[in-house]
């Protein structure tokens, strides 16, 4: 009886000092709900996006070196939700390659996963703005070298706590 007990106290004593977090991860499925920001292709690269629109495949030959060009677009009908990018997996980047995933606002250009010489720098990016209409969110990149990144661009309600989504996205250079 006293270990029940014992087992109990453990078991709340997190909730009653108030150190339990809860967060929810949601998948738009199209048969059932359109999703309010769907990815569209960029200025360059071949793009594949996926029957929701909520992933992608970029392809690029090379990157570009000076000025970011944009290789998604993600339109929204709602603007109650931010955005950021989240590396999931790279490979292939070189002691001598680097790339920049940045996003843009159409105000805001924020840098949101850095691989510099081959090392991952920066991992997750701050929060953007997801506005509505025509100013569309832009997933940016710069750089030099070949590889693979994969990286979920999560977006969350601005008013937490709430579900974040989170749209995969496979960027190859090479």
């Amino acid at each position: 009886m006293r270990r029940a007990i014992l087992v109990v106290l453990v078991l709340l004593a997190p909730l009653a000092m108030g150190a339990v977090s809860l967060r929810q991860d949601v998948t738009t499925n199209l048969g059932v709900q359109t999703a309010f920001a769907q990815l569209t292709g960029g200025d360059i690269g071949s793009t594949s996006i996926g029957a929701s629109g909520t992933s992608a495949t970029v392809t690029l030959n090379s990157l570009p070196l000076l000025t970011a060009n944009d290789i998604l677009r993600l339109d929204s009908t709602n603007s109650a939700w931010s955005v950021k990018a989240q590396l999931v997996s790279q490979s292939g980047w070189g002691a001598t390659e680097s790339i920049t995933i940045s996003l843009a606002d159409g105000l805001l250009t924020e840098s949101q996963i850095v691989i510099s010489l081959g090392s991952v720098t920066k991992t997750v990016g701050n929060l953007v703005d997801l506005p509505v209409g025509s100013t569309d969110t832009e997933v940016r990149v710069i750089g030099v070298g070949t590889g693979s990144i994969t990286f979920d661009l999560v977006l969350q309600p601005d008013s937490q706590p709430g579900p974040t989504l989170r749209y995969s996205v496979t960027l190859t250079v090479g």
